[in-house]
């Protein structure tokens, strides 16, 4: 008797175990994420208006410090970054406004991540880097309907901190958190032509796991993920670039290209999640101003940035990547990362096996108990 109730007392944990196992979400998926604060906001874009200052509708800047209209590929090299100091790429959105009045994407709970995935292509796609000096803009700010932007809601998409809402077209009413977000998606398949000026015609999204024809190299799937501290009711937001339908992101890459690689290498080639990197600095509060069209081109701020990098690593992070070693960053695992599919098959199997154990125990208990 003993016996079995030690066995059913197994079974019991090995099935708590299984239910308490979350699902696997995308914070487990192969690829790694970054933190980088916010740099600066101006009224630059050094893609769609290079040599122009003033030209564009004022951006919010992440990454690189020195992002403006005359930057160029060494220039951004040379500089200081928000994010881990391997990375000096620009990123950058629209200016949000709440109620006419500037909405800084920083301060207290507010998480401005960059993810690079390749769940959006066929298992066993082999991932490219991108290539040196890749320059793209994902999104239409000239959109005139939401129909013009045909990427909203899928690739581009508003929603809630802590997930809620789905993928909106457009800002929620209300956030539980208090903090709205923007998802800019990125497309990731090149068809190998480098322009270095603005590449984006050169760049596809992939169509059920697959790259179309003529574009067959498979990059990673850069998100962009911002966001805004506007309170309990979200009110009327607006763009610096227009109505919310107008929502798009820039890329520039100007990464350390030796350790972009060896990350491609180590994560999304093999099937790993690398966990997250931090860059250190960025802004620390989240103030706001007064915008009007006549500011909007004028507006200039710096945002303060360090020069030190931490990072935290999920599990499976090669903490030396061959001549590609990653510095800068040194990855710790962390717990309380969402498990695999093998764990949660594991423990299933494990549960399967103790519920049989148990019932065949107590068969040959009652066999016995009858001789």
């Amino acid at each position: 008797m003993r016996t079995l109730c030690r066995v059913l007392l197994l079974s019991s944990v090995a099935l708590g175990m299984l239910v308490a196992v979350p699902a696997t979400s995308q914070a487990a998926s192969a690829g790694w994420l970054l933190k980088c604060g916010l740099a600066r906001s101006l009224p630059d874009d050094p893609i769609v208006h290079p040599a122009h200052a003033g030209m564009s509708h004022l951006h919010d800047f992440f990454g690189n410090t020195s992002v403006n209209a005359a930057s160029t590929y060494k220039s951004m090299l040379a500089a200081g970054t928000t994010c881990p100091s391997w990375d000096t790429a620009g990123y950058w959105a629209p200016a949000l406004l709440r109620n006419g009045v500037k909405v800084n994407p920083a301060g207290q709970g507010v998480r401005e991540q960059i993810y690079f995935r390749a769940n959006n292509l066929a298992s066993g796609t082999h991932i490219e880097p991108f290539p040196p000096d890749l320059r793209v803009v994902a999104g239409n700010a000239r959109a005139l309907s939401p129909g013009e932007n045909p990427k909203l809601g899928r690739e581009i998409y508003w929603g809630c901190s802590d997930n809620s809402g789905g993928k909106a077209v457009a800002p929620p009413t209300s956030c539980p958190t208090g903090i709205i977000t923007l998802h800019i998606g990125f497309p990731n398949c090149w068809d190998g032509v480098l322009t270095h000026v603005n590449d984006t015609p050169h760049l596809r999204y992939p169509s059920g796991g697959t790259c179309p024809p003529g574009f067959a190299h498979a990059l990673p799937r850069l998100i962009l993920r911002t966001e805004y501290p506007v309170g309990a009711a979200t009110g009327t937001i607006t763009l610096s670039s227009g109505p919310t339908f107008t929502a798009h992101g820039d890329f520039w890459n100007t990464w350390d290209q030796a350790k972009l690689q060896a990350l491609v290498d180590a994560c999304l080639n093999t099937g790993k999640s690398c966990g997250t990197f931090t860059g250190s600095g960025g802004a620390t509060s989240s103030p706001t101003s007064s915008l009007t069209a006549t500011t909007t081109l004028s507006q200039s701020t710096t945002m303060p940035h360090g020069s030190t990098t931490t990072a935290e690593a999920g599990s499976g992070m090669v903490a030396s990547m061959a001549s590609g070693q990653v510095t800068g960053a040194t990855p710790s695992t962390t717990t309380g990362l969402p498990s695999t599919g093998a764990q949660t098959s594991t423990l299933l199997v494990l549960a399967i096996g103790l519920v049989f154990l148990g019932a065949a125990t107590l068969i040959g208990a009652r066999r016995r108990a009858k001789h």
